[in-house]
């Protein structure tokens, strides 16, 4: 547990340097899926998260057309329960993630791009 965590605390620093970055997940999914494993995360960790913070968290809504690989192994009821997960992880953390609907890759970019216009 907690050396996921330390790699999560590497990288966030690492790209905390690098100006506007995108990330396909955080380190408050590594609490969601450590939670879904039975391991309790301590006040540590648990502060660690409150005080590190992403300037903007959007949220992808999940495409109706699902399927398994070889890293996404959960069916889709799994995958859209782990979604809601994540979802109240944010909003436990007080962030309000903005959702990005569904769409084709190039229409969510543009979505975001347009947000942060």
């Amino acid at each position: 547990q907690e050396h996921l965590f330390q790699q999560d605390f590497s990288l966030f620093s690492r790209l905390a340097r690098a100006g506007l970055v995108f990330t396909d997940t955080s380190f408050l999914e590594t609490l969601v899926f450590t939670e879904r494993a039975g391991i309790t995360v301590g006040p540590n960790i648990e502060r660690w998260a409150e005080r590190l913070r992403y300037a903007r968290v959007f949220f992808l809504e999940p495409l109706q057309d699902y399927w398994r690989t070889p890293v996404r192994r959960e069916d889709q009821a799994t995958a859209a329960a782990i979604s809601r997960e994540a979802r109240a992880c944010y909003q436990r953390f007080g962030y309000r993630p903005l959702t990005v609907p569904p769409g084709t890759v190039a229409e969510r970019v543009a979505f975001v791009l347009e947000t942060i216009g």
